[in-house]
């Protein structure tokens, strides 16, 4: 896309000389002083080869890098240019050029300013060039506003909140806000296994006033915008009946999981998981989901490899779209069958003979700053579980791992459990 200019109507004003041949910059204060020397004429922005108007809205794509020439014919001595951005003084990344006039006896003055990399935050930002010189009794400016372009950034609200218990009957509310430039509408979409279809909301909220079965599943955020089409993160609504599956059966004991190695303190956290042979009543609880590290810490050095492992049980056996990696907060999600980057998470395995299913995530040139907790989310029919993966990067004989990451996931599971599973963004 070209960059555009959007230029006010107002004639842009030049110097002109009074009864007393002072020259004048059309401006209130804007007179010569005296005795301080030839003004300068009015100061005026160029872009692209082209001469903007004061107050003139500059459009481009965020990315783009932008080079503004402020110039002022004139003027004895030079006049002093500096820069304002977002009012903030970036005179020291400018570069300026006054040229003498000998025919004149008057300067001609340039000072160039680069934007490198025009960003979302700078949208609808003011830049400013501002002349001084002795002649003048104040300040004069020249300014232009940045309408910076950009494609769609979403957010997602749930009410109840994320970790409430949905049960048939009761109501849930989604709140997509879309952040894009130009504005983009949001839409629902709900994830089905022949792909995805839309679902009715309005002005970015997906009501659902008395929820059913069938509400259960995925859903995500969509918008087509003019630089594409766009989703959100997939969200995912776990109805419970009205009946069943209640507390007792995923939230007290999610709450109070920890990252630890001993196999009996994980068997006392899923007292149904059938890997342990003990276990009584597992085929009587439909719709429940168990994950659990194969190893709670993995130890690798910069630039290897490290393999994640995590054991899934469940009744039905989620699949593996009912999965999803949290990597910490730097990466995005991402599930099984998946590669992003250095990142593959690898479908799903048969381990032993109780049915239950080994969940892999390696990643390739591993580097300190992928050290910390790593977690696996599993959403069954009734409930949800999640299980914790420290990982620690060794570099030149010390670890730069978060040492404190046992302590982490009973803070993040009320965030992630039962509801709040994320997918990668397509």
């Amino acid at each position: 896309m070209s960059d555009c200019l959007e230029q006010p109507p107002t004639p842009l004003p030049f110097a002109t000389r009074d009864d007393d041949s002072r020259l004048c910059l059309g401006l209130p204060g804007a007179v010569s002083s005296g005795g301080g020397g030839v003004p300068p004429e009015r100061p005026y922005l160029m872009y692209g080869g082209a001469q903007l108007a004061a107050g003139a809205r500059l459009t481009t794509r965020d990315g783009n890098t932008i080079t503004l020439h402020c110039v002022v014919e004139g003027g004895n001595p030079a006049p002093h240019i500096t820069w304002l951005l977002a009012a903030r003084d970036v005179t020291p990344s400018s570069q300026v050029r006054s040229e003498w006039l000998e025919e004149e006896s008057q300067y001609h003055s340039v000072s160039n300013l680069t934007v490198a990399n025009a960003g979302r935050e700078q949208h609808n930002t003011t830049v400013a060039c501002v002349v001084r010189h002795p002649s003048l009794q104040s300040p004069v400016p020249v300014s232009l506003t940045l309408n910076i372009q950009y494609s769609p950034d979403f957010r997602l609200r749930r009410w109840p909140v994320w970790g409430t218990p949905v049960r048939e009957g009761s109501a849930v509310a989604l709140l997509c806000l879309v952040d894009a430039n130009p504005p983009s509408n949001p839409t629902w979409v709900k994830e089905t296994e022949g792909g995805a279809r839309e679902v009715s909301s309005s002005g970015g909220w997906l009501n659902l006033t008395r929820v059913k079965a069938e509400d259960r599943g995925w859903y995500k955020c969509a918008t087509t915008h003019s630089f594409g089409h766009f989703a959100s993160h997939s969200v995912f609504i776990n109805v419970l009946g009205e009946g069943g599956g209640g507390a007792g059966i995923h939230t007290p004991q999610l709450l109070r999981k920890t990252a630890s190695t001993s196999s009996s303190t994980q068997a006392a956290l899923h007292p149904s998981c059938p890997f342990h042979p003990s276990s009584a009543g597992t085929q009587d609880l439909p719709g429940w989901v168990a994950v659990v590290a194969l190893n709670s810490s993995v130890e690798t050095v910069g630039g290897g490899i490290a393999v994640l492992a995590a054991r899934v049980c469940g009744h039905p056996l989620p699949s593996s779209s009912a999965l999803t990696w949290l990597p910490p907060y730097h990466l995005p999600p991402i599930r099984p069958g998946h590669s992003r980057d250095r990142l593959r998470a690898h479908n799903l395995t048969q381990i032993g003979p109780g049915g239950c299913r080994r969940a892999a995530l390696s990643v390739s040139g591993v580097r300190g700053s992928d050290a910390g907790a790593w977690v696996l989310v599993a959403a069954g029919r009734h409930h949800a579980d999640a299980t914790l993966i420290r990982l620690n990067v060794t570099a030149a004989a010390h670890a730069v791992a978060a040492s404190a990451a046992h302590t982490f996931l009973p803070a993040l599971l009320p965030a992630l459990l039962p509801f709040c599973c994320l997918a990668p963004r397509p």
